[in-house]
Parts: C-alpha cells; structure tokens; sequence
C-alpha cells in the first residue's frame, strides 16, 4: 500500500450545527459548540468522519439545547447523499461525534477498541447514538492503514480510545484531528487544553499524541469544534 495517492482527495467540512454550552462547561463563556464532520472523496469510496449530534435524547437536550442540522442536508451542499458514504471513521464516541451513526449505519465503521470501552462506562455517551453493530464495526488498536493514502493514528487524551484520519495525497498530508485539541492554536502551540482532557491524569498522554501527531509533517489540520483551518504554511514554529 503506496503512502501517499497520486492526487490529493477532496475534503469537505459538513457544519453539523452546535450545541449551547452550559454554565458549569469549562468552555460556557463561548456559549456555543459548533460541530463540524468531514467527508473525504477517496478513489475507494466516500470516507466520514464523525457524525456529529442528534437531538432525540431528552437528557442532551435539556443539558446542550443541540441545535441539529441533519447530515443528509448537510451533504447535499456538496451534491453527496447519505447512499455516497462507504464507510465511517469515528474520533471517538462522545456524543456530539456519534449522534447521527444510524443514518450511516450498514457501512464499515472504525472504533478505536478503548474507545468501544470506555464507551461502556456510565454517563460517557448516549448509548443508542454509540452503538456500531457487529456486523459494520472494524475494531483498531492502535494505528492502521486502512486504504491507499489512508491511515487511522491513535490519539489518546480527549478520551481513551480517540483517533484521528491522516490523509496522503501529491506529496501532501492532511489531518482529521477530531477533538485531539479543541482549537488549532494548542496544535500550532504543541500544547494540550487542560479541559479538552479525559481527566487530569491524561495529560502527558494527550500531550503525547500532540506530538506524534505534529512529528507526520502535516501540511493541514482539521478540527471538529473549531472551523478555522490549521496549515504548516502559516505557522510560525
């Protein structure tokens, strides 16, 4: 398997809507979350990243007030159905990254297996949003090819079982990150966010997977709650 195709895929960032953020949120004085997925035009098939937040959860709606927009609207911006997706890669399973997996269920799906854990625990998600049947789900442990150009990168801190997509293509390389760090700036800074972490005792787990993930050279950084692109070319480091 070539690292790198000979061209580039597209990349198109889905708005999925926002989340209002609660009082007692450490990032409340923003009052919103956006949240953004990603589908990657792979000469495979369609690849998504994450599936943002839905709204049929009484508790999620009484503590987020999610305001949802619909994958398969957020798609046809791009002229893509939810038919177009072939598989699914999940950051991890917080909620605001799972919400709409039933609409793209039937496809192959790939879950960190700590994440598939953790996901077990109580409070950490809803668990009908989180759910990846046997038959679609593809268990990673650990970092895995898993296409021409394609390769899933573990990246614990967030959670336990988070990752994220690198994308190689005409000598370029692009990052999905997921939640790997909440803004950009903490990547430009090689820095974690105290409170974008699973706990306090994954610091220098978080702050790992920061480094690893600037030692592949990205040429582009893509965030799922923060909308401003992250690119080699503009930093200062």
């Amino acid at each position: 398997m070539n690292d790198f195709l000979p061209i580039h895929p597209t990349i198109h960032r889905l708005d999925l809507g926002a989340v209002r953020l609660p009082a007692w949120h450490p990032r409340a004085a923003d009052e919103y979350s956006e949240i953004f997925a990603y589908v990657v035009e792979h000469p495979d098939g369609n690849i998504l990243f994450d599936c943002g937040c839905a709204d049929d959860s009484d508790l999620i709606n009484s503590l987020y007030q999610p305001n949802v927009r619909p994958l398969e609207a957020a798609l046809s911006e791009f002229n893509l159905r939810i038919a177009d997706i072939a598989s699914v890669v999940l950051s991890h399973l917080h909620f605001d990254h799972c919400g709409q997996l039933r609409s793209v269920r039937g496809r192959p799906t790939f879950v960190q297996m700590a994440e598939i854990e953790a996901a077990q625990m109580p409070n950490y998600t809803v668990p009908d949003w989180a759910t990846v049947s046997d038959e679609d789900r593809r268990i990673v442990v650990g970092d895995e090819k898993i296409a021409p150009g394609l390769e899933i990168i573990a990246s614990p801190g967030h959670s336990p079982g988070h990752q994220c997509l690198v994308i190689r293509g005409d000598s370029r390389t692009t990052i999905l990150g997921g939640q790997c760090c909440y803004c950009t700036s903490s990547f430009e800074r090689s820095s974690v966010e105290q409170d974008n972490l699973f706990n306090e005792g994954w610091n220098e787990v978080a702050l790992d997977s920061i480094k690893k993930l600037r030692s592949l050279m990205p040429d582009r950084l893509l965030l799922s709650h923060d909308r401003t692109d992250w690119t080699a070319a503009l930093s200062v480091n």
